[in-house]
């Protein structure tokens, strides 16, 4: 019997390489080098969810995306100490592309929790986007999003490319000074 993977099983499968390429982009043996390399993590993070995340979270139409992203935003510049990039005024190039984006960042609350147990980061450093990530991993609000993503009619083809550009974004741009851009 062949059993259909679900969307977000099947984008898991589908970015592995681009997510492995990323992580590899950031981390040194399972620890960020040290808080430069942190903070440059940080504003990484802050470019893609401004310019890929709050747009595809506009793209989904629903308010609760929308809040998580503004949150994770907040949370970054705070960490940051400073605004560093403004939200972009573009939007994804289809509602697929967006639930591929969201899929991304959504599911990167799993390894912020992880992150945080870790030992990865210094004692001093600044943890307001990973503690809101975890919290929006252990609220429900994560599984709320896989059971939302799940229920798609998918072009996944589509959602692959929004996930994947995500991951291609941090990867390529591991000094956390360049945007991201829409496909």
């Amino acid at each position: 019997m062949i059993r259909a993977l679900s969307n977000r099983h099947f984008l898991k499968d589908a970015t592995r390489e681009a997510h492995d390429r990323a992580e590899a982009a950031w981390m040194y043996h399972g620890r960020f080098a040290d808080l430069g390399a942190y903070r440059a993590w940080l504003a990484a993070m802050y470019s893609v969810h401004a310019a890929l995340g709050l747009p595809a979270a506009g793209s989904l139409s629903d308010a609760r995306w929308i809040s998580d992203e503004r949150v994770r935003i907040a949370a970054l510049e705070g960490d940051l100490g400073r605004q560093t990039a403004q939200p972009s005024a573009h939007g994804p190039a289809t509602q697929d592309w967006a639930w591929g984006v969201a899929y991304a960042l959504n599911g990167s609350a799993l390894g912020a929790s992880v992150l945080l147990k870790s030992g990865a980061l210094g004692s001093d450093w600044p943890r307001a986007y990973l503690s809101a990530m975890k919290n929006f991993a252990t609220s429900g609000r994560l599984m709320a999003f896989f059971d939302a993503l799940d229920r798609q009619a998918l072009d996944r083809a589509a959602a692959g490319r929004g996930a994947a550009s995500v991951f291609d974004a941090l990867a390529q741009d591991p000094a956390g000074t360049g945007t991201p851009a829409a496909p």
